[in-house]
């Protein structure tokens, strides 16, 4: 006996307000979650301020340790992490710096062997450093365009762009990056004293800590400078980091400088 339904069920249903067609959902599955994703995407953008663009600068500034964490990495690796710091403590005790030392710890910690521990962070190092700038230009323009502050804007576009130079190092054209680092620096320090009083505290430190880490790293795979900047990178990435996570340091160091002042 055959029974015929007429019973009709109600098709459309509603999601996070909005229709969803039940006959067309399996269709559409995809479709949709990629809507949703985009729609999440804008939504976020939307919501990033300056205040928003200061914290994501501050947090990422922690991949700044990555390449000092590499060389030392490697000299563990090898074995020769103790004699060196016997040579260093030497050096220190009799008051007599040698760069030879400093030379030949740079020299075998730039690129370590491809497959090891060491070689992975360095390369990690780079990766997330490009993407790091890459991160901060887009929340610096989304904060321009939301706050309607072209300063932030400006500073965003340039920090995107000059994101790809750390790659330089990994091709094996660190000459190349310094030289494109150092060009996209001058522009971004035009425009943060430019446009001085639109900046905070964390974005001028910002410049002024990555300008000189920017120097220092370069420094080690062209060899321009002297080699003593393999000790003062990893102080200035601890300072970096801390100055820009901590507000109670920048607080402390603004009484210090108004105080000198006076």
């Amino acid at each position: 006996m055959k029974i015929k339904n007429n019973i009709e069920f109600n098709k459309t249903v509603k999601i996070n307000n909005k229709d969803f067609n039940i006959n067309n959902f399996k269709d559409n599955k995809d479709n949709n979650n990629l809507n949703d994703l985009l729609d999440f995407i804008k939504d976020s953008l939307k919501k990033i301020d300056k205040e928003k663009a200061d914290y994501i600068k501050s947090k990422l500034s922690l991949s700044d340790l990555l390449d000092p964490l590499s060389r030392v990495t490697y000299l563990i690796e090898k074995g020769q992490a103790i004699s060196y710091l016997k040579e260093l403590f030497i050096m220190i005790k009799d008051s007599k710096l040698n760069s030879e030392l400093f030379i030949d710890i740079v020299n075998k910690t730039n690129m370590p062997q491809i497959g090891s521990i060491s070689y992975f962070i360095k390369s990690l190092g780079s990766v997330i450093g490009s993407f790091k700038g890459f991160v901060n230009g887009i929340a610096e323009i989304n904060a321009g365009i939301n706050t309607n502050d072209k300063a932030y804007k400006y500073l965003g576009i340039l920090d995107l762009i000059s994101s790809l130079g750390g790659i330089s190092i990994l091709l094996g054209v660190p000459f190349a990056g310094l030289i494109y680092s150092t060009f996209f620096a001058i522009l971004k320090g035009i425009v943060i004293f430019e446009y001085s009083s639109n900046f905070t505290e964390i974005q001028k430190a910002d410049y002024i800590f990555s300008l000189i880490g920017n120097i220092l790293n370069y420094s080690l795979y062209t060899g321009l400078f002297m080699p003593y900047s393999l000790i003062f990178m990893p102080i200035l990435s601890i300072l970096h980091l801390t100055y820009l996570n901590s507000p109670k340091l920048r607080k402390s160091l603004k009484k210090i400088i108004s105080v000198i002042k006076k």
